[in-house]
């Protein structure tokens, strides 16, 4: 089900054929495979600018992020999630630490969803990838209840717009603390992020320093 959000109309059979086969042959453990994945996900997303439109971290923003939390065992999640890179660097620290954990995560584009699900494979971690808006269609819920998780990590898109009602009549009562102008959407991320920690649970949230000193609501 990796690509089943990819449209492929140029894709060359027989090219795929001898691709394939040429990475069957490559005599690699899941330790060197995992890091050649990342490696060809930071030099593509470095000539894209934006890693075609899909939300990649920078790996030491994402380090940063998971030991500030100083992560322990249990459910982490991120629900702007891109390639799932954030997630794979605490299951990195998670691993050597021998505990038991499970990665969520959730992105609005299809190909950031289908690549992260292919990164979670690749490392060999137990998971959950959803491919929805997360502002307006969390997919992680219980009892129509947003679920909770012991550790919460977000780098949401910058100062991007929110334009859809359903934010104003949230059946999940995220947005308590207000709703923020239409450009201001780091708030309603923020305020998701508070909603989807258990009471002990701890988050990490990188926005913009903009957003402290910006007009409006």
């Amino acid at each position: 089900g990796v690509f089943s959000n990819l449209l492929v109309p140029s894709l060359n059979v027989e090219q795929l054929r001898v691709l394939t086969y040429f990475i069957n042959s490559l005599p690699m453990e899941r330790e060197e495979a995992a890091l050649t994945f990342e490696i060809v996900l930071k030099i593509f997303s470095a000539r894209t600018g934006k890693g075609g439109g899909w939300n990649y971290t920078p790996q030491y923003v994402s380090k940063l992020m998971v030991k500030l939390l100083n992560v322990d065992s249990g459910d982490l999640y991120d629900g702007v999630c891109g390639t799932g890179q954030t997630l794979i660097e605490a299951g990195k620290i998670l691993t050597k630490k021998r505990k038991s954990f499970k990665l969520w995560g959730q992105d609005l584009n299809g190909a950031a969803y289908s690549i992260s699900v292919m990164n979670m494979l690749i490392h060999g971690y137990k998971f959950e990838i959803a491919c929805s808006d997360t502002l307006i269609d969390p997919q992680f819920t219980e009892n129509n209840k947003l679920r909770q998780f012991d550790y919460v990590m977000m780098t949401p898109p910058f100062a991007v717009n929110w334009k859809s009602i359903e934010i104003e009549f949230d059946m999940y009562n995220r947005f308590k603390y207000g709703i923020p102008g239409k450009s201001k959407a780091d708030w309603l991320f923020i305020q998701h992020a508070i909603s989807s920690m258990t009471s002990t649970g701890k988050g990490a949230v990188l926005v913009p320093p903009g957003i402290l000193t910006s007009g409006g609501k």
